[in-house]
Parts: C-alpha cells; structure tokens; sequence
C-alpha cells in the first residue's frame, strides 16, 4: 500500500482514537499527521506499513481491550483548548495543575512570609499585595499571643493567611511593632522586622486616614474598618440615651458594614452578655464620625465624662435587679400590649413595677420585622443578601438583638465590675400601674417614692371604721390562716359600697399608701363581659397582685356582683369565674359598689368585711372642704400653680360653714377646690370664700341647663 512521506495509513481491526494531533478517518484507516519531532514506530504486525507517534501516548496494542473490563480508576485532566466548545481531556497533569501545597511548599516552603501580589487596575506592570501567607513559625508564635482573642481568627495551624486589607494586623500594628522591640531572641526579632518592612507601605497610606480622622473627624467608607477596632468600645444612642457598648467583630461588605457588638443586661435572673447586630449603610466621599449612630469612644471629645457617667448609672441599674416599686419621670418606652411595637413617651411622677422577671412572662413579643420592601425594615438574622438602597448613608440601622444560641451568652452573676457597669443598658423593664402598660424606663428618672403620710388620716370614716380597715391591712401580709382545702379563702375581700364621691376609691388608696404597696386598678370595662376574656385578665391581675404583693382594687364591679338568674347563662357564667378566682387569691382585694342590694348571695360568704358610706352630712362635706383646702397652704408639690405662685387659702370658719351647706360629694368638692386654686393663681392672689362661690355658682349654672 502506497503511503506518502508525510502520511502513514495503516488497516486498523477496528476504530481507534488519538489523544492529540489533526486526525481523519477513511474507512477502516486512520491517518495521523506527525507533529512531534520524537517519534517512534509503531507496526499492526500484518502489514509493513507502520505509524510514527509522538511518545507521550500510549501505544496501541493489537488486542482490543473491551469497555470497561479493567480494575482500576483512571484520572483525566482538563489539558488545552483546542476549540472553544470542547474539553480537552489529558492523562498527564499539566503543568498549571500541579498540587498548589506540593509547588509552593518545595519551592518556597524554606521562606518566613509569602507576598503574593496580583495586578491591580492601574496597568499591566501594577502589582497589589493581595495576600500574606505566614509560615515562620517564630512570627505565628507571637501572633498567637497578641490575636489570641481576635474574632474569626486561629494561628494554631502551620501557617496563617492574611487577605488584604489585613485588618487583624492593622489593628494591633503598634503590638507587633512593640513586639519586635522588646524580643530578645535575635531570629525571632529578625523575623518579625520582615514581617513589619513587608508591610509597612501598605499600613502608612490607611494609617494616614486614621490621622485625618482624628485630626479632622471625618473618614471614607472604605477606610472605615480601620477605626472599627474588635475589642474597643463605641459610644451609641440607646433609644435617645448615651450608651457604650463593646464591639465584637465587623465584616466589611460591597453596600454596608456589619457589626456584632455587646453589652449587659438583666434578665431576671442575673446579668449577662447579650448582643445585637446592626448595619453601616455605604456612602460616598467621607462622612463626620459624629454623624454615625455607632462611633469609636476614644474619637469622642468627652470620653472620660461618658465613661464615668455610664458607670454611676450602671451602678444604680445593677441596685435595680430583682422586684422595685418606684416612681418615674421621664421618657419611656412603651411597649403595645397588642402589636408589641416600642414608642417613645415622656412621663411624670408616676408609680412603677420594676421586674424583669415579670417583664418576660406577661409581656407582648416584639413586633415581628417589616418586609425587606418597607420603610420600616428592621434588619434580619442573617442579612438579606441584598440591601435596598436609602437616604440612611452612613448611619447604622435599628440594631437587632442577636439570639442566645447565635452565640454563648456569657453570665456575669448579680454583682458588676465597674467596666462591666460601663455596659449597662440604660433601661429598666417594668410596668406602668396607672395604664397598666409594660415599659421600659430610664434608669436616670427613677426615684424613690413621696409617700403621702397624711392620706389615711384624711379619709373621712368613722375611728372605728379606720381602725378596722387598717388592721384587715396590716394582718392579711403575714396571715397564716388557712382552708381545710390548702391555698383556699387565705385572702381578704372588702366591701366598700354607697354613693360616687364619698371615698371608696379613696379609701383603697389611702391603705395601699399607708401599707406602702402598690395599687391594682381594675374596672369592668377593662375585664370586658365574655366569661373568657374576663377569667384570663382576672387571673393574669391576680397573679401579678400576688407576685408584687398588690393591693387590688375591683372598681365599680357592679355587674360582677348581681346576683344570678335562670335566664341569663353569660352573666351566671361571669358571676361563677368572679367567684371562683376571687376564692384563691392569697392577698387583699377591695370591691367598690353603688347597688348593694342586687348582689349575689354567694358573694356574702365571701366578704370579710363590708363598709357601708352613707351620703355626705354636714359635717362630713365641712372636713372634706377643710381637708382639700389645707393641701393650698403647703409650699410647693401640688400647691403650685404654672406661674411658679404657691396657692394660698383665706376662708375662716364661717366660709367653711357656708361651703359645706351646698350638697356636693367629696369627689365635687375636690374639683372645686382645684378650679379655684387655678383661677386664683391667674389673678396672683390667695383661694378666698369669693372665688370658691363663684366656681360653685358656675357649676350650678350648668347642671340647670342640663
């Protein structure tokens, strides 16, 4: 068979491939053009024609070894593209592949620090460092001591690789320069001075920002990690209040910084490391450090002031852990019983729960995030990948409270140091008794409570009466008097009835003021009329009664007092929860009532004692003037009017006389003693008979047009 010299054809027994060089098929015949100048020949045995191959391959052998037949497990390389579409599979590795460990360690495995540096933007022949591999073992031994508590970072392995912009090093430069000074053995601070001089001119340029920072208090968003110290402290806004907190880490992303940082807290049962997670939204040129919610306290110009004021405020919120009934003034921040969002209000002398423990079983949830799409997006755990743009460059989001198994809550026990102390948040959970809203207050507006010493004298009761009220008071604290059915009828349940405005109200407050508890208001408008509803806000008020050691006040529980009729299963049905959850309620419970005579029978064996108020005589409306109108003569408190004058009282006895014949109620009376100390404070003189007089005529005028 003729073969020209470029080209040998042989008969093949059947198809066969070619790992490399054009080839072609004719029939039964493969021809391969040469294209290595070592070759070497090869012959199907029946035929003097032979074939020249390059010697990289495999020789073919005469025998056709069928698919698959073979033990073993072939590795193929992706080699060089010989078209756009198809891999080209090698046996051999090529070069490019070879094991990346394997390379470097045999070429450069003898060196203290590998630069590796990439091209950057600026030019073909502009390299930037893109990392620092670490493989002295001299250099990672004194890194492990000053990193040892770096986030995120191990140097326990046999090397350490740092990626660009090196923060770990960056931010504790001045330690390994120090480092290097004081080291005594010469390789090792040989080692070192390499590791310094390598990067040294990438640290000057991003040391030169934190200057002007300082300098000038301002910084650019890419530069922004190198005043983000882990470890440091930040000075923030909690809800309108300084606050410092420790930052734990920070993670620099294309559209927002992420920070971990922490604080303490008390959660009722001892103080503890929580954490929250917020954002630094991206922003263009440089931005002022005070403009940012979170900034580093060493850049802020009263450090020392901060500092001290945080620890003195968190020595009062350490004294505040456990039960506290104290009075507030100043913002809040109220939490919906509902929806469970937070605003922001301001309060005045009012009487407050504080107890965390409390805090966390009655109260709403926080309100769940809003959608990503909201103006009100509340970052979520973890972020979403993508950040919608806002006006908020620069600022950090509404911080998010970590959960306790995002990371090991560390417990500090019931006393604080005083850097701990420095980390205190600056509220207090509790629960506001007036509106019967849980709350959280600033630690900076509570105060002990004013108690009002003259309020159980002033009440307008027969002696025997107030004796009897004050000892049932007294006793029912410490009784230890029980059912023969355990934890059955060891309360006390005092009935207060008769007309509005002779001091059944009054009475219960001048007690729980006397006895120095707190004051629990219920009325049926708040317990609502479905049996359901009304044994599930009975029952959670009772348990907080019995938790705070309360008093409870049932106002106007007229509908939960009828007495029961066949027709009517809802009412039957309230009157049976009343009873029944009234029955197990260790403390002291008042009732107030204007219909005395359609009560229940049930309720008679229940009531302990039972004070009847008759309507105002005489007398009685003659001590009440005299009452209310003494509180005018004191300096001060309550007898100031807006303009900063104190009100004063001019009526004789005979003005008393006169007052006291108009038939009003206690509750009339005090409203008219207030009017006229306001209308007498706009005229700059004293509360006197005239004034008093007119106020009254006026009242008359409108209940005739009435």
């Amino acid at each position: 068979m003729a073969i020209d010299s470029e080209k040998k054809v042989v008969p093949l027994p059947s198809p066969i491939f070619i790992e490399s060089g054009p080839v072609r098929h004719r029939d039964n015949m493969v021809i391969c053009t040469l294209d290595s100048d070592d070759e070497r020949e090869w012959s199907d045995g029946d035929s003097d024609a032979s074939i020249v191959l390059p010697h990289h391959h495999r020789q073919l052998r005469e025998d056709v070894v069928e698919l698959g037949s073979q033990c073993e497990a072939k590795t193929l390389y992706e080699g060089p593209k010989k078209c756009k579409c198809c891999i080209n599979w090698v046996e051999e590795t090529p070069l490019e592949v070879v094991d990346a460990k394997k390379f470097t360690y045999e070429l450069y495995g003898g060196s203290a620090i590998l630069l590796r540096e990439r091209k950057g933007h600026r030019g073909e022949d502009a390299f930037v460092l893109h990392s620092v591999l670490v493989q002295s073992p001299l250099i990672r031994q004194v890194l492990s001591r000053i990193l040892a508590h770096y986030p995120g970072l191990h140097v326990d392995s046999k090397t350490v690789l740092f990626e660009a912009p090196f923060q770990p090093l960056f931010h504790h430069w001045d330690d390994i320069q120090q480092a290097a000074k004081d080291e005594t053995r010469t390789e090792t601070r040989n080692h070192l001075k390499v590791l310094i001089k390598a990067l040294e001119p990438n640290f000057n340029s991003i040391q030169e920002s934190v200057d002007d920072c300082r300098n000038f208090g301002k910084i650019e968003y890419e530069r922004l990690w190198a005043i983000l110290k882990p470890g440091s402290l930040l000075y923030t806004m909690h809800h309108e209040r300084d606050s410092i907190v420790r930052l734990q880490s920070v993670t620099k992303g294309k559209e927002q910084y992420e920070l971990i940082y922490e604080y303490v807290d008390w959660e009722g049962d001892d103080f503890s490391f929580f954490t929250e997670i917020a954002y630094i939204i991206k922003y263009k040129g440089t931005i002022a450090i005070k403009d940012l919610q979170l900034t580093p306290l060493d850049l802020h110009p009263e450090k020392l002031t901060l500092q001290e004021k945080m620890i003195n405020r968190g020595r009062v919120f350490e004294r505040l852990q456990g039960y506290h009934f104290k009075s507030f003034s100043g913002s809040a921040l109220m939490i919906d019983n509902v929806y469970g969002s937070i605003t922001i209000e301001t309060l005045a002398n009012e009487r407050v729960i504080i107890d965390a423990n409390a805090y966390n079983k009655y109260a709403p949830p926080p309100a769940p995030p809003a959608p990503i799409h909201s103006k009100y997006y509340h970052p979520s755990i973890p972020p979403p990948r993508h950040i919608p743009r806002s006006r908020n460059h620069g600022r950090a989001r509404s911080p998010t409270r970590l959960p306790d198994d995002y990371m090991k809550r560390k417990t500090l026990g019931g006393t604080l140091t005083s850097d701990q102390c420095m980390l205190c948040i600056p509220h207090v959970r509790g629960f506001l008794l007036k509106s019967k809203r849980w709350t959280k207050f600033c630690v900076d507006g509570i105060r002990d409570i004013e108690w009002d010493e003259d309020a159980f004298s002033s009440l307008v009761l027969p002696n025997d009466e107030k004796d009897l009220i004050l000892a049932f008071a007294e006793g029912r604290i410490d009784t230890r008097f029980d059912d023969f059915i355990r934890g059955k009828g060891r309360g006390i349940v005092m009935l207060l009835s008769g007309p509005p405005g002779v001091g059944k109200t009054l009475t219960a407050e001048s007690v729980a003021e006397t006895m120095r508890v707190p004051l629990y208001t219920l009325t049926a408008g708040e317990l609502g009329t479905y049996p359901q509803d009304v044994e599930f806000k009975l029952r959670d008020a009772l348990d907080k009664c019995a938790k705070w050691k309360a008093i409870l006040l049932l106002d106007e529980a007229d509908v939960f007092l009828e007495r029961r009729e066949l027709h009517d299963l809802n009412r039957n049905a309230l009157v049976s929860v009343f009873l029944r959850l009234l029955e197990y309620h260790p403390g002291f419970t008042f009732l107030t009532t204007n219909r005395v005579a359609a009560f229940d029978l049930a309720f008679e064996s229940r009531i302990d004692i039972a004070v009847n108020y008759p309507p105002l005589t005489h007398h009685l409306r003659r001590q009440i003037w005299a009452n209310f109108l003494s509180r005018l003569s004191v300096p001060g408190d309550e007898s100031e009017s807006d303009d900063g004058l104190t009100w004063q009282c001019d009526i004789g006895e005979e003005g008393l006389d006169r007052l006291a014949a108009v038939e009003l109620n206690g509750r009339q009376i005090k409203n008219a003693v207030k009017t006229g100390g306001i209308l007498a404070g706009s005229r700059g003189k004293a509360v006197d008979l005239e004034i008093l007089e007119s106020v009254l005529k006026l009242r008359a005028h409108l209940l005739e047009c009435h």
